[in-house]
């Protein structure tokens, strides 16, 4: 989209316009985002739910802590109502089930393969704690799979 049509676009609404963010092409857009606090190793779990349906169109973004966008899934209205209707409350998880847009791929796209069982030998012991091995992708690139 270019600044000048998405300028267009937003000129009628202000962040607090009840139901839709900004429209395109005529679709309304809801936008929800969360990101981790700043606290070390803080993680989202809870995702807010849209309070109305006066959209066409959901997209939910969740940043890292510096605002970096990680991941985007765009949700109907109709898909939304029907998946998240009854359920109390939203995770990113539940987000993940709709259509993905950003990153394209998710970060590890080699197939995955069957992993062998952890044996004792792979776990690493700091006093009485166990700590499993890193995550390694199974296609020969080798590297660390970010999960999807």
């Amino acid at each position: 989209m270019a600044e000048d049509e998405y300028c267009a676009d937003c000129a009628s609404g202000t962040a607090v316009t009840r139901g839709c963010d900004f429209t395109h092409r005529g679709c309304c857009y809801q936008v929800k985002a969360n990101r981790p606090s700043g606290r070390k190793d803080s993680f989202v779990t809870l995702v807010g739910k849209a309070n109305n349906y006066d959209w066409a169109k959901l997209v939910w973004i969740l940043y890292d802590r510096c605002y970096q966008i990680q991941e985007a899934w765009e949700w109907t209205v109709d898909e939304y109502r029907r998946q998240f209707e009854t359920v109390g409350r939203l995770s990113p998880a539940h987000m993940r089930l709709g259509r993905r847009l950003f990153p394209l791929r998710p970060a590890c796209s080699a197939p995955r393969t069957a992993r062998p069982a952890a044996t004792w030998n792979s776990w690493t012991f700091s006093g009485n704690t166990a700590r499993r091995p890193r995550r390694t992708c199974m296609h020969s690139g080798g590297g660390s799979c970010t999960p999807s």
